[in-house]
């Protein structure tokens, strides 16, 4: 009995460490893409869309952006 209450709490104490494990690695690829872990529980899934497009757009196609779209992107990602 004793050995199934040890191994039920390193079962415990991996699950746990699993959990942090994979948080860390959600929020890291969340910060990759323009976004947070708050954000994602405050906001509509079309504004996270729309935000995810505006990171896309600054980073792959800056150079075929005029300064006035630039501007605009750059106020939509700062309310945000």
């Amino acid at each position: 009995m004793n050995t199934k209450q040890l191994d039920k709490h390193d079962l415990q104490r991996q699950i746990a460490s699993n959990q942090t494990r994979d948080t860390i690695a959600t929020n890291k690829w969340l910060k990759q893409q323009g976004l947070n872990e708050q954000m994602m529980r405050d906001t509509a899934p079309e504004l996270l869309k729309a935000l995810q497009r505006v990171e896309e757009c600054l980073t792959k196609y800056f150079d075929l952006l005029s300064q006035s779209d630039i501007k605009q992107l750059l106020a939509f990602r700062k309310k945000m």
